[in-house]
């Protein structure tokens, strides 16, 4: 296959037999053909592993058209749900643009893809854009910009990500009945989140319990420093709606879950709703809880 640099100087010397080499035009400045490429590939394929996660079938177009990579309705089989993308690769600037539908998908098996803690149970749906740049290899992690709608039904908060677990405290005192260990089941969470510079910020955040309620939204930063407030809200003394505000702040794993001390401490003083032996008890928390933020500070 001759190139038109190659075809240019052979039909040069076609029509001028006597020439010599350095007769030949000049080809330094003759355009590039640029060919357009057209391919198509359709996978149906089963049972397939990637990097340790067990894939149960890959299916869908891949296209290479000119200078991207396209995706259109290629469908991941994994964590006993799929994933349904749509998007592109540009192998010119090196960025990717992926739309993903995500459905049915086993969020305990999905999270151990990255972490080792035991967080949250249930079923994940949702809806994932993803913006990534791998042009440079050293800044890939900083490019990355990730937008999420997702719900998760039927499910647990497990360990510590189990924000409910100071509630126990005050329990007695709030006539609450509802879980107390190292698990809370819900019905359904709703939420929002966005990654940007290694940075993820919980936007939006409502959970549906057993006996309460939750809203919640923070930030986790790329060196594990946390925060993050819920707020939750159950029935309460004397019949009274009780929303208690509970933060997340300092590091993660070594921080944990802790009811707002000045929370406690308002309700000590008769602010809010509680005075006699039930705000003394109260107030001892607040003071153990302020003593807790002191240390870890």
């Amino acid at each position: 296959n001759l190139s038109k640099v190659e075809l240019q100087r052979s039909v040069y010397f076609a029509n001028n037999p006597s020439s010599s080499e350095k007769n030949v035009p000049n080809t330094e400045n003759a355009k590039k053909i640029k060919i357009k490429n057209d391919i198509l590939i359709t996978l149906d394929l089963k049972k397939t592993i990637y990097n340790k996660t067990n894939i149960t079938y890959v299916r869908g177009p891949i296209e290479l058209k000119d200078d991207k990579i396209l995706l259109k309705d290629f469908i991941i089989g994994v964590f006993d749900g799929q994933v349904k993308n749509n998007g592109h690769f540009d192998l010119i600037t090196k960025k990717i643009h992926i739309v993903s539908n995500l459905s049915g998908i086993n969020s305990e098996k999905a999270l151990s893809f990255v972490t080792r803690d035991k967080l949250i149970k249930g079923t994940l749906y949702g809806n994932v854009s993803t913006d990534l740049n791998v042009n440079n290899p050293q800044s890939i992690g900083r490019s990355l910009i990730l937008h999420s709608k997702f719900k998760i039904v039927k499910g647990q908060l497990l360990g510590y990500a189990n924000f409910i677990k100071p509630v126990a405290e005050i329990g007695k005192i709030l006539s609450y009945n509802g879980p107390k260990g190292e698990s809370t089941g819900f019905e359904s969470i709703v939420g929002n989140v966005t990654v940007k510079n290694k940075d993820v910020y919980l936007n939006q955040f409502e959970m549906t319990g057993v006996g309460l309620n939750a809203t919640g939204s923070g930030v986790y930063g790329n060196s594990g420093k946390m925060n993050l407030k819920f707020t939750v809200a159950l029935s309460g003394f004397v019949g009274k709606a009780v929303k208690l505000p509970i933060l997340y702040k300092g590091i993660y794993g070594k921080n944990v879950a802790y009811i707002d001390p000045v929370w406690l401490a308002s309700v000590y003083t008769g602010t809010l709703l509680f005075g006699g032996p039930a705000g003394a008890l109260l107030g001892g928390i607040a003071k153990l809880n302020q003593l807790a933020v002191e240390v870890t500070a």
